[in-house]
Parts: C-alpha cells; structure tokens; sequence
C-alpha cells in the first residue's frame, strides 16, 4: 500500500465523525479500494469452483481436469475473481497421467473473461484455435507439438500470453523437464508478487526433482485489469491421460477482488437465520443515522453485495479481520443500496438480502 494510504487507513481507524468517515469513503474509491497487503488463507471447498466441459470433481480435494479419453477438454476455474494488486501463493499437486506416450497436459490459467473458458487439443485447454484472451498462462506440456514445442520433444514447463500455445515460447520462459506423466503426483507452488512483478513457479517432480522459473511481467496490464479469474485447463488430442489438481486447505492463499459498500452497525442481533419480519424491516429501513455507517467491504463478481459474498474488514480494523465477533446472525442496513443484509457475525457470510420497501 501507499504512504498515502496508510495515512488514510490510520485516520479512519482513529476518528469516527461524518466528515472524516465521508472523506474515508471518497478516498478509498479514489485508491479504487483500500485493500489487504498480503493474501488470505482458505480452506479449501470444492463448491468455491466451476468445472466445465469434462472436468469434474471426484473427491478428498481432486479434480479430474480430463478422462483418459481422446479429444477431452476440461477447465475449473475459482468462481470469484482475485485481486491482482494483492500477492497470492496457489499450491497444489498435478497428476499428468501415467501413460508416457500420452497427452496434452495441463495449464495453469489467468484470465478475465469468465469461467466459461475452454480449448481443445494441443492448447491444453486455453490455447490452440480458440485462445484464451487476454490471459497469462503456465503451461504443464506432455506432448510434443512440431513445430513451436522445444526440440527434442521432451515434456516442459513454460510461461505462456494471450493462449499463443502455437507459437515457439522463448527460451527464457520454458523449462525442459524429465517425463511428467509416471502416475504419480507432482506439486507445484504458484506465486505472484504485484511490488516486484514476479510470476513464478515451484514444480517439485515425485522423484523429488525441482524445477522453478520467474517471469517478470506486469499481469495487471497484460489481464487489462487488477481482477482476474484463476484456474487450471487442460485436454488431450489423438493421444491422452487421465489429468487432474487436488487441492487441500493449505492450497489457496488469495484476495478476492474487493468492493466498497457503505454498510451501517448492527440494528439487531439473533441466533437463528431468516426470522426478519416485515415490522422489522419497515423499521430498520427507515432508520437514518449517518454517524454511525462505516466503510466496508465485500467480496464478489457484482459490486451490489449478494447472498453468498462475504463481508471482509471496515475501516475501523486492519485487514484480514472478522467485521464482528460471535456466533450469532447480525442485520445491517446498508446505505448504499437501501438494504438490509444478513450477516454471520463469525466469518462474515451473507446469508440474506432484503430490499427496504
């Protein structure tokens, strides 16, 4: 973060008037968000994914990217965006298959379309004829592709733009490596540092050889935004292999893409969901007490909050911090949207939305 958003973070932590909470709200928007300075840790819940096409989830944090079955495409992707201005650290376990003299591999993938995203072939899922773009790609090659795959045809890793899966990768983005697909898993740490602009990988083979690379690159400006979607791709041709990720609670280290919301202190506090009453929301709703709404934030794909986002921190704590302490279910109304949320305290979880009438 900035000196300057430090300062502003120390003000709005400090002093609570209108004025002040006003100009904190103008100025977060001015620094589009103030936001964590480093990722948050979670768990990891399968239902935070999309898989499409041939993809799909088996169990114990495995997903099969691809059957080993010709001509398959599989793609997950994380079904909220993260924020690329924050470091994130993605540490999972590839399996190749276990057919040496099968195909294609396996991608990891940022882009910022949607999670509908796909491609068949020597692509692996993000390449070939219809390319993922714009987006920035590390590349988990087991099959040799003529002309543009390094001579020799030996399995490689590679930092990939814009899907070109087609074109020769320069030397300095691509490793050779030994065979990939010996029916084991491999793990891989993923890291970006948004100060240093580092994209770089740890491959750790199941023999216990490593092979690691950096990029630098200015993701922000290759995404053509500061949020993205996060996945991994793959697919096989005439050859193939069963392909899949697995995940495990330590595997995810990001920040969601963040929006500001202006959300009001608690009017009410119970310990069972869904028992807002209509006496209660005309009530609520037409309370206006402007010195007591704060700055907040949420997470999500729509900038209106929605049930199933999360509220993240406010202004009156240093980020990553539960908005409130407990157990129960807490209502807000939010000044912003003329709504009342609600909230579990515990993490922050919306679990209603309710329109003021």
């Amino acid at each position: 973060m900035t000196k300057s958003g430090h300062f502003i973070s120390w003000v709005c932590f400090k002093y609570s008037s209108i004025a002040v909470l006003l100009f904190c709200w103008h100025s977060a928007f001015a620094q589009i968000g103030t936001y964590p300075s480093s990722c948050i840790p979670r768990d990891f819940d399968a239902a935070d994914f999309t898989p499409i096409n041939d993809a799909s989830y088996t169990t114990n944090g495995v997903f099969e990217i691809t059957p080993a079955a010709g001509s398959q495409t599989g793609s997950v992707w994380y079904s909220r965006r993260l924020d690329l201005r924050v470091n994130f650290r993605i540490d999972v376990d590839l399996y190749l298959g276990a057919n040496p003299a099968g195909a294609d591999g396996i991608a990891f993938v940022l882009q910022n379309l949607d999670t509908g995203q796909g491609s068949t072939g020597g692509g692996l899922g993000y390449g070939g004829g219809a390319p993922i773009r714009p987006s920035m790609a590390i590349e988990f090659d087991t099959w040799y592709n003529f002309p543009w795959d390094p001579v020799g045809g030996a399995d490689h890793i590679g930092f990939v733009e814009n899907g070109n899966s087609n074109i020769a990768i320069p030397s300095q983005d691509v490793i050779e490596t030994i065979d990939l697909e010996d029916g084991n898993f491999h793990n891989v740490i993923i890291q970006w540092d948004p100060v240093t602009e580092v994209f770089e990988y740890t491959f750790t083979h199941a023999n216990g050889t490593v092979y690691a690379d950096q990029k630098t690159v200015d993701l922000i400006a290759l995404i053509g935004n500061n949020i993205a979607f996060w996945g991994f791709t793959g697919s096989t041709g005439g050859a193939n292999n069963q392909q899949m990720v697995r995940f495990d609670n330590n595997s995810i280290c990001v920040v969601d893409a963040t929006f500001p919301v202006i959300l009001g202190n608690n009017y009410a506090t119970t310990s069972a969901s869904n028992t807002l009453v209509a006496e209660d929301l005309s009530y609520f709703c037409g309370q206006i007490r402007n010195g007591f709404f704060n700055l907040a934030y949420h997470n999500g794909e729509n900038y209106q909050p929605r049930v199933g986002d999360y509220i993240l921190y406010n202004n009156y704590f240093a980020a990553p911090q539960q908005l409130f302490v407990g157990n129960d279910i807490a209502y807000f109304k939010m000044q912003d949207f003329n709504q009342i949320i609600e909230v579990r305290k515990s993490d922050g979880l919306i679990l209603n939305v309710y329109n003021c009438p």
